[in-house]
């Protein structure tokens, strides 16, 4: 139980710090709570998630084996998902010494797009953090999980979601309340621990990766 608290638990930090970077996104769901209130938060999270669960089951589906066996493969994807991490944890808490959650909210994406399923796959595919984290950080992580045991897989997506769900629900909350609980320098506040955080992480994933070539 220890093992699957601890799985769900980095998951979630980790999504956390990367969901709480503006991006396409980020800029979606502001612009549809601004017209559609405090629902198009969780809607957005949940459409996002879907999108997951399709890639976690498509990365299972197609690298089965080297999940399971690749020692060296999940070597290398742990170094280079550390490497992700500390370049994510630099950038966030250089953003944080001058973030403002109006400047985080000010650039809408597309209008043409109304749908939150659709809003979802856009801005995720054409997020290029996404590219560069699945493939990294997402793998090699998802790997180490799937060692543990198949059912170490299900805390990993939970723990993953529910940092999303908590981003994306506090923006519509902040928008449609008037922002009377979050103000810049919380918000400053949280960016710069969630980028500590993902450097920390990154020495875990680190020392994963290297001990696999051991």
């Amino acid at each position: 139980m220890k093992l699957y608290v601890s799985v769900a638990a980095v998951s979630f930090f980790v999504a956390l710090s990367g969901a709480m970077m503006p991006d396409p996104m980020m800029l979606a769901t502001v612009t549809a709570s601004r017209k559609q209130g405090f629902r198009a938060g969780p809607l957005m999270a949940t459409s996002h998630a879907a999108l997951e669960l399709v890639m976690v089951m498509v990365l299972l589906a197609g690298a089965r084996e080297e999940l399971l066996t690749g020692e060296r493969l999940i070597g290398g994807l742990g170094i280079a998902g550390a490497l992700v991490l500390v370049w994510m944890g630099i950038a966030a808490i250089a953003y944080a010494r001058s973030a403002t959650l109006d400047g985080a909210m000010e650039r809408p994406p597309p209008k043409c797009i109304s749908s939150h399923l659709l809003a979802a796959v856009v801005t995720t595919a054409g997020n290029p953090q996404r590219w560069i984290w699945w493939p990294t950080v997402g793998f090699s992580y998802l790997a180490m999980a799937s060692q543990s045991g198949a059912p170490a897989v299900v805390p990993f997506y939970l723990g993953h979601i529910s940092g999303d769900y908590l981003v994306y629900t506090g923006i519509s909350a902040a928008i449609t309340g008037g922002r009377k609980f979050l103000r810049d320098i919380h918000f400053r506040f949280i960016i710069g621990g969630c980028g500590l955080f993902l450097i920390i992480i990154a020495g875990l994933f680190a020392a994963m990766g290297v001990r696999r070539f051991l």
